[in-house]
């Protein structure tokens, strides 16, 4: 299955696809010898992470979560 096609199946949760996503987005990483172009091309796959797993999303996020509906989702961990 392609990253930018995934969509959250039926009865999977938030967290399920998330990890879904990311197991996929991880497959994209290059392997290089470089620290600091192995860092650029990690962060670009959590990049593509994050727009495959919104755009994927069924229903409304808030809804499934114990968020406030007013809170900011920060990618780097955290609500801010």
């Amino acid at each position: 299955m392609q990253l930018q096609a995934a969509r959250q199946r039926r009865n999977e949760g938030p967290q399920e696809f998330a990890d879904r996503c990311r197991a996929l987005a991880q497959k994209l990483v290059f392997k290089v010898h470089d620290p600091q172009a192995q860092r650029i091309h990690q962060e670009n796959a959590e990049r593509m992470f994050l727009a495959a797993f919104i755009s994927g999303l069924v229903g409304t996020f808030f809804e499934s979560s114990n968020l406030p509906a007013g809170a900011i989702y920060s990618p780097y961990g955290g609500v801010g």
